[in-house]
């Protein structure tokens, strides 16, 4: 497997560029003599794509955690993909080993700012299982979902909602409205989206924008949350992942009783409250048998939930290392 053959250097410059805005210095540091070739060796071998973690809550979307299973026979995983990939919503289908369940990150715009903490479960869900899987029978359940891990899984098509709400300026409306998105800000984080390596006078080069304005853009965008921090995606690792669910615990007890308990390494690649039922739900680079070892050490191994992810079906998952 890719992470067993990883480097002690990979690792580094793996663990360096999932917090950090690329740095030739700071590569050059860890690699030493023939940086450059060694980490081209590396992106080829990872497929990494150089990007940004975006909190969509700060862009007023909603995540939630979508579960389904097929009864009566399923769809093969390319068969799920091509009904899923339609949808912009869905940011992430992971399928699990008993070959019927899948999960999905959905993600959707709420309509009022109050209504944030409410249970409004947008129309595109209710659409979403009308429309998919039409000739077999799956059994839906739906949580808000909390995300608390730096990672949050997104992919292109989230800006093709974003962009349906962005403001450019028109005859009726000359001004954005306070706190909206403007086309100009989307641009932007769209290109560090797509490629965070690139330099900023690059970003206004392309899109005809004054001098240094995308990289005071992106300061903005960073101090109002919404960018959380430089990071990569990698489209070529083979790490083992499980879904781990624990109910009746939140994630800030669920981090002081792993404290309490000594472990050290929680490779969790994705993680967050869920409030149906009220919970956690953890995406692990790790096996059924690391994983039922952290619910035992916390107390909760009675009530967990384990499954080991059988495919990615679409999206990328983040990776630990």
């Amino acid at each position: 497997m890719e992470s067993e053959t990883a480097t002690a250097k990979e690792k580094e410059v793996l663990r360096f560029l999932m917090l950090n805005r690329f740095s030739t210095g700071a590569i050059e540091k860890i690699l030493g003599k023939n940086a450059a070739e060694s980490l081209k060796e590396i992106e080829e071998k990872y497929g990494i794509r150089y990007s940004v973690n975006i909190n969509p809550v700060m862009l007023g979307y909603i995540n939630f955690l979508v579960e389904g299973r097929f009864y009566g026979g399923a769809l093969s995983a390319s068969e799920m993909r091509n009904e899923l990939k339609n949808d912009p919503h869905i940011q992430l289908a992971e399928l699990l080993d008993d070959g019927y369940t899948f999960i999905l990150h959905y993600c959707t715009e709420r309509e009022k700012p109050e209504e944030y903490f409410g249970w409004n479960i947008s129309k595109a869900f209710y659409e979403m299982q009308r429309r998919l899987f039409t000739s077999y029978y799956v059994k839906w359940s739906v949580s808000r979902f909390s995300v608390t891990s730096e990672s949050v899984p997104l992919n292109d098509s989230f800006f093709e909602m974003l962009k349906e709400i962005t403001w450019r300026r028109t005859k009726s409306e000359p001004r954005p409205e306070k706190d909206q998105f403007t086309y100009k800000k989307y641009l932007v984080l769209k290109e560090l989206f797509s490629n965070s390596a690139q330099g900023f006078d690059e970003i206004d080069k392309k899109h005809g924008f004054p001098g240094s304005f995308s990289y005071y853009t992106e300061r903005l965008l960073t101090g109002m949350g919404i960018i959380r921090n430089y990071t990569i995606r990698m489209e070529r690792h083979e790490k083992e992942a499980c879904m781990l669910q624990l109910p009746g615990i939140s994630m800030n007890s669920f981090m002081e009783k792993a404290r309490e308990a000594r472990i050290k390494d929680l490779p969790i690649v994705l993680g967050g409250n869920t409030f149906a039922p009220l919970g956690i739900t953890l995406f692990l680079n790790a096996d059924a048998e690391q994983a039922a070892e952290i619910a035992k050490k916390i107390g909760k191994e009675k009530e967990a939930r384990i499954a080991a992810i059988k495919k990615t079906v679409l999206g990328s998952m983040p990776a630990y290392f």
